[in-house]
């Protein structure tokens, strides 16, 4: 990971710490693959924040049937 996204990464956890409704963010647009990257909160019972996620969301809508693709 470079300076810049370390940064970008480090600012996210902050603001996450801020308060326990700070909990998602959309972190990239790629617009090559029509998805939108987001990172996540993980909090344990009390709220503490003890890490996070990311979360990748196509914008094509998917019309394949749940669990279709699963051998």
């Amino acid at each position: 990971m470079d300076e810049e996204a370390q940064s970008k990464v480090d600012m996210v956890i902050e603001w996450f710490k801020e308060d326990v409704s700070h909990d998602c963010i959309l972190a990239v647009r790629d617009k090559r693959n029509n998805t939108d990257i987001y990172m996540c909160a993980m909090r344990d019972e009390n709220g503490e924040l003890i890490g996070f996620c990311s979360r990748h969301r196509s914008r094509i809508n998917d019309e394949a049937a749940p669990y279709e693709t699963i051998d």
